[in-house]
């Protein structure tokens, strides 16, 4: 599993409602997974150097609590391939450690220059696979 630290600022947080928009907390998924792409030797400028985009096909979301201003850890608890799909299994855990949020990515290599999917490279999965192991 990798975990990664980052803080919500105030200026991030709904006025209404008093806590992280939904689409804010999509936004630290994202930067977690950039950052597990970097952590494995796969960030993704280098992955585009190589005409590999990184696509997501379908991501599941579950709030299960609000986020406030504060610290928060974000985690990639597992990765795997399903089919030609890269998933990885992300929690946010709020400022007390309780889990937040769930999710579930999926996501495919396509070929910027082609604009279709490809099938991901040998490198890149087996550091996929080995990062469950870290």
């Amino acid at each position: 599993m990798h975990s990664f630290n980052y803080t919500i600022s105030a200026d991030l947080i709904q006025s209404q409602y008093q806590h992280l928009h939904h689409a804010e907390a999509l936004k630290f998924l994202e930067r977690a997974r950039l950052d597990l792409l970097e952590r494995i030797g796969f960030p993704n400028s280098a992955l585009m150097d190589r005409d590999i985009f990184l696509v997501i096909t379908e991501i599941s979301v579950r709030y299960k609590r609000e986020l406030f201003a504060g610290s928060i850890t974000v985690e990639c608890q597992r990765m795997y391939l399903k089919g030609r799909d890269l998933v990885i299994e992300q929690r946010i855990l709020n400022s007390k450690g309780k889990v937040a949020i769930e999710a579930l990515v999926h996501s495919c290599c396509m070929s910027g220059k082609l604009r279709r999917a490809m099938a991901a490279p040998e490198d890149l999965l087996a550091a996929f696979t080995a990062a469950n192991s870290d």
